[in-house]
């Protein structure tokens, strides 16, 4: 996972597979989330930062 911190920071992705939240520590639920976005952005080519 990359988090950008400031738009100067972002780089082309050409099919960007992103999610949004408050991830207040990492526990079941955000891995399950972390890992199908991971696993989308796989499932069509794309780089997993």
């Amino acid at each position: 996972m990359r988090v950008f911190h400031d738009l100067d920071e972002l780089v082309k992705i050409p099919n960007p597979v992103v999610t949004t939240g408050s991830f207040d520590g990492v526990h079941v639920g955000h891995k399950a989330i972390i890992n199908r976005i991971n696993r989308i952005a796989r499932d069509i080519g794309e780089k997993v930062y």
